[in-house]
């Protein structure tokens, strides 16, 4: 298993979103799923500032946003909001080499 996390690339979206309509607990959850379209859309909307992809060899694993906005609340100047992260479980281990936590801690 080799683990890479690198940005985001136009061609990811399609994966992306089929990662994301194979998990319940996806960070998009939208009944129905959602296309490589929408998500590209929703990353313009939401004024990326960073969208991470995890890759195991050639396999998209997990994902993790930085952004302005999320459509429902905005960041304060300077700020940005952690969002739409989602993990298959050995993607964990490659976040936190990463110095990244792909989800909230609830400690």
């Amino acid at each position: 298993m080799s683990l890479t996390i690198r940005p985001y690339q136009e061609g990811d979206a399609h994966v992306i979103a089929e990662l994301y309509n194979r998990h319940r607990d996806n960070p998009n959850p939208v009944a129905g799923g959602i296309t490589g379209a929408d998500l590209a859309r929703e990353l313009a909307e939401r004024e990326t500032a960073v969208f991470l992809v995890a890759m195991d060899d050639e396999r998209l694993v997990g994902t993790f946003g930085l952004f302005h906005n999320t459509g429902r609340r905005s960041a304060r100047a300077g700020e940005l909001i952690a969002d739409m992260s989602s993990s298959t479980p050995p993607t964990g281990a490659a976040w936190s080499r990463a110095g990244c936590s792909p989800r909230p801690s609830s400690g």
